[in-house]
């Protein structure tokens, strides 16, 4: 079991980096992937400035020592639009959330989720997802954290990127300890009514096949 889209409190998470990696080895996981969001010229409110980039990076590696052989530890950025690097020119392995902008959209207040107009720009940006042989996520956070009843991405998205052969991988997109491993059955139950057979989990070395 691996726990690899999480946030700590030198960006907008709740736990040290400390903290989080003794309750993922306490909960027995394999896996601790770190994502930092990573420094942009706004929100500077969440993501982390590049002093802490530096810290933060320093403090995985010495976790990745101290939990050797017991816990392994990754360490990773989350960009975004506004990052101070163009997302697409580091050729991101995972595509995190990747409808966020559905996320206060619960009951359709501000645009509606089956919009030809917005149907459109979602399998486009799956095409170009394909294209660059991204891993998509399905996070569970916007259950955990209130904003909505389904996950990331819809079920109609995951459906459209099983049809182009597409990978995916289960996060939680944790800000917090006891959000770990927050819906990840529910996740994979999900997937395998979609047609899913398997999953991607990340681990020290590179991703492994899991069947559903």
């Amino acid at each position: 079991l691996s726990s690899v889209h999480v946030h700590t409190k030198l960006c907008d998470g709740k736990n040290t980096l400390e903290e989080l990696a003794l309750s993922a080895w306490k909960a027995g996981l394999k896996t601790l992937g770190f994502s930092g969001h990573s420094h942009t010229p706004h929100d500077i409110e969440y993501c982390m400035t590049n002093a802490r980039t530096q810290l933060y990076r320093a403090q995985v590696a010495k976790l990745k020592e101290r939990y050797a052989g017991k816990l392994d530890i990754l360490c990773g950025l989350e960009w975004d639009l506004y990052s101070d690097d163009a997302v697409a020119a580091k050729k991101p392995t995972i595509l995190g959330h990747f409808d966020l902008i559905k996320k206060v959209n619960g009951s359709g207040k501000f645009f509606d989720e089956s919009d030809p107009r917005y149907t459109a720009a979602a399998h486009k940006a799956l095409e170009a997802a394909a294209q660059a042989g991204c891993v998509l996520e399905v996070n569970t956070s916007s259950v955990y954290r209130g904003f909505r009843e389904d996950y990331f991405p819809s079920p109609a998205i995951l459906k459209e990127w099983l049809t182009m052969g597409g990978n995916v991988t289960i996060t939680a997109d944790a800000h917090e300890a006891k959000a770990l491993t927050f819906g990840f059955e529910e996740a994979a139950a999900q997937l395998k009514e979609l047609g899913y057979t398997r999953v991607l989990v990340l681990g020290k070395d590179g991703f492994a096949p899991c069947e559903l």
